[in-house]
């Protein structure tokens, strides 16, 4: 039995229905890569932002003195009002992995062990940020922050000793930050996808014409031919 050509209407739905597939998958993938992008550069944000406290704020305050806890040196750091949203707590630390100052009293004069990051850090002029790890015992006054992202860079004192600045974000703030970033480029995706499935509906119906056009040509010459 000869199968009966489809139809116009139902090769253009066949078509529609497949080209949203496509086009649903190309949105899934294109908001997973907007939540990258919003996210590197939310973290992009907050490097800045503890550069900018780091090296504006932070530095200018240095003294020799901190290296050996000098009362005066630690004093002079408290009267800066470094604990501004998102920050929550920030350390200094010593090469030897000292921590010469911190807006916890406690931590100061205490003395952990530096990651291969951190040492990696002091010996650059980079800026590192990591998710912090809250079981570690330098970390133990912050668990009750919750997540929180740690953004560090070295700093130096007035003779020229490296130190490593070290503050410690909500990550909260972080991920709010990326999120608004890629929900700002979402309509511009929807719209672009929402264009793009309703051209090529008119541009489907067109060929799916002519494509029916062509077979009942042929089938007209056939049965002349017959």
């Amino acid at each position: 039995m000869e199968k009966k050509p489809m139809s116009v209407a139902r090769a253009v739905l066949t078509f529609a229905a497949s080209g949203t597939v496509v086009l649903v998958l190309i949105g899934v993938v294109g908001i997973v890569v907007m939540q990258r992008v919003g996210r590197a550069e939310a973290i992009r944000q907050a490097k800045n932002i503890t550069s900018v406290t780091a090296k504006a704020v932070i530095e200018p305050h240095l003294t020799n003195g901190i290296l050996s806890g000098d009362a005066t040196s630690v004093q002079t750091l408290d009267t800066i009002d470094l604990i501004v949203d998102p920050i929550v707590r920030v350390k200094i630390w010593a090469p030897d992995g000292t921590i010469v100052y911190s807006d916890t009293p406690e931590l100061i004069g205490q003395r952990f062990s530096l990651g291969t990051e951190e040492l990696a850090v002091l010996r650059s002029n980079a800026v590192e940020a990591d998710v912090s790890d809250l079981s570690a015992p330098e970390n133990r006054y912050e668990r009750n922050f919750g997540r929180l992202l740690e953004v560090y860079l070295p700093v130096q004192t007035p003779n020229g000793q490296p130190l490593l600045f070290e503050a410690y974000l909500l990550y909260d703030s972080v991920t709010a930050s990326a999120r608004q970033l890629w929900l700002a480029f979402l309509p511009v995706l929807a719209l672009a996808l929402v264009g793009l499935a309703i051209l090529q509906i008119p541009l489907a119906y067109r060929l799916a014409g002519r494509v029916r056009a062509g077979q009942l040509d042929r089938e007209r010459l056939l049965q002349r031919a017959i």
